[in-house]
């Protein structure tokens, strides 16, 4: 009878030993999975606050056409803020084509935050270009769009971008095949910009006349419509 009395003890302090063990495996198991909860909380609203400066570094863009009582202050800032190496913007070539704008034959998009003017783009009507478009334009149902500009101080932040995707939009809803714009070869940030709104190169030539700088070459880009 004693290994029987043995035995029971032995399965008695089994039980109670296999009950320590299960509590005490599930008390970790609770503080191990509260552990990883708040790790994961924490990632969360580490998130949560970098999307919140994202949201508020994020500028409050207002793209509207121009009114004919702002384009001397346009043709101003296009001169201030466009005139580098890389663009070609001689002044006979500014007073005409805002002379275009207030006939109504070209249309000029603002882009304003906080009412102050940050960027403009000019585009004109379809099949209408300079001659050196003329095997891309004539042939096709494209605008042409002469000047994309933003201020020095909102560079990066695609404002150009944004004033293209809403002149392709517009040219789109009249059923325009696609969009076509020109730039200095090495002229980088136009390149970026053009690139971020879809624009592919089309070609490249030498153009003594309107460069005067680097390579002295122009680009040509277009961004289809159709697809």
């Amino acid at each position: 009878m004693n290994w029987v009395f043995g035995l029971f003890v032995g399965l008695l302090i089994a039980l109670i030993l296999w009950r320590l063990v299960t509590q005490y495996e599930k008390k970790y198991a609770a503080k191990r999975q509260a552990l990883v909860q708040r790790k994961l909380d924490r990632i969360a609203d580490t998130k949560q606050r970098q999307s919140n400066k994202e949201y508020e570094s994020v500028p409050m863009i207002k793209v509207r056409i121009a009114e004919p009582n702002e384009l001397e202050k346009l043709q101003t800032f296009l001169i201030s803020q466009g005139a580098n190496q890389w663009n070609y913007l001689p002044e006979d070539g500014v007073k005409e084509q805002f002379q275009r704008i207030r006939q109504g034959v070209d249309q000029c998009l603002v882009a304003a935050s906080n009412e102050h003017t940050i960027g403009i783009a000019i585009y004109r009507q379809s099949g209408d270009a300079p001659t050196i478009f003329d095997g891309y334009v004539g042939v096709n149902n494209m605008v042409y769009v002469a000047e994309v500009t933003v201020h020095a101080q909102w560079g990066g932040q695609g404002i150009g971008s944004t004033l293209l995707e809403h002149i392709a939009t517009a040219a789109k809803e009249q059923g325009v095949d696609g969009l076509i714009i020109d730039r200095h070869e090495q002229n980088l940030a136009s390149a970026g910009m053009m690139r971020k709104a879809g624009f592919v190169e089309v070609d490249c030539f030498l153009d003594l006349k309107r460069r005067h700088t680097g390579s002295r070459k122009t680009t040509i880009l277009k961004r289809s419509l159709t697809t």
